[in-house]
């Protein structure tokens, strides 16, 4: 089952990743400065999450693909993980549609310095 791990970075900034049940990120928050514009945002993925047209998919110079996942009003609420191919990248926007609107939120860890 997927889940939404959520810690404060070195920076003591808020964020959130959607991870795979083997702990491996596809989605990545930015920083915020408190819980709870974090929380407020892992709300707003669930939302987002099953709409197609809050979907962006990006290709980088290095030949992998990505994808940001946008509400409606066109912020940018976490971006995913690099894929080797259009396909993948397909496949990795179809895992989040179907799990990130009842994935679970973890508490918030400390990263270690």
């Amino acid at each position: 089952m997927a889940y939404f791990k959520k810690f404060i970075g070195d920076d003591n900034q808020f964020y959130f990743s959607l991870c795979a049940p083997n702990g491996d990120g596809f989605l990545f928050s930015d920083g915020y400065p408190n819980p709870e514009n974090c929380d407020a945002s892992i709300e707003s993925l669930r939302l987002h999450a099953t709409l197609t047209e809050c979907y962006e998919r990006k290709a980088r110079v290095n030949g992998t693909y990505y994808f940001l996942l946008k509400a409606l009003n066109g912020k940018i609420i976490a971006s995913s993980k690099s894929f080797d191919s259009p396909a993948l990248l397909d496949s990795g926007i179809e895992w989040v549609k179907q799990y990130a609107p009842t994935a679970e939120a973890d508490e918030y860890l400390q990263v270690a310095s």
